[in-house]
């Protein structure tokens, strides 16, 4: 019989040296705190898989590893786009930087908006881009307009959220 993972026994033992791993990459302690954090969230879902005859350990130091290394890459890519779009703006016009930095902020929340689920995509795009009214929103998705506020919180805080993911 299989024993049980020790979820408390790996953050006991490896959770500060993680941090101190995860720091060497990104240079920013709390940033660090946070990676080591998500990671134990994604073994504890992982949940049934793990068991102690697996080497955790290395699994868990590999998915931090792999977790900063996003991060910089997105890191390294922001800064590669803010240096084109430095060495472009000297090129274009005001008037024309404004339009193309709009133009990508509507491509991202539209991305963003097409994968919410049904119920939060229809509530937001009703409302926020088609300026209708919560109760008209309401009766179309056959929900109480409390429902519709509801989805249309959350699908705002996903956007946001991701607009924060990318630019800071």
């Amino acid at each position: 019989m299989e024993k049980e993972f020790d979820y408390k026994g790996l953050f006991d033992k490896h959770y500060q040296s993680a941090v101190r791993y995860a720091c060497s990459f990104l240079h920013d302690a709390e940033e660090a705190r946070d990676v080591v954090g998500d990671v134990l969230l994604r073994m504890l879902e992982l949940g049934d898989r793990l068991n102690a005859n697996l080497n955790v350990s290395s699994l868990f130091y590999s998915m931090v590893c792999r977790k900063c290394l996003d991060i910089v890459r997105r890191r390294q890519r922001l800064e590669d786009a803010k240096d084109y779009m430095k060495q472009t703006a000297d090129r274009i016009s005001e008037d024309e930087l404004a339009a193309l930095c709009q133009k990508e902020l509507f491509r991202i929340i539209g991305q963003t908006v097409y994968r919410l689920p049904w119920s939060e995509r229809v509530a937001f795009s009703e409302i926020r881009m088609e300026g209708k009214s919560y109760r008209e929103v309401a009766d179309h998705m056959n929900l109480t307009w409390r429902s519709v506020e509801y989805n249309v919180k959350k699908a705002t805080e996903k956007v946001r959220e991701q607009l924060r993911y990318l630019y800071g």
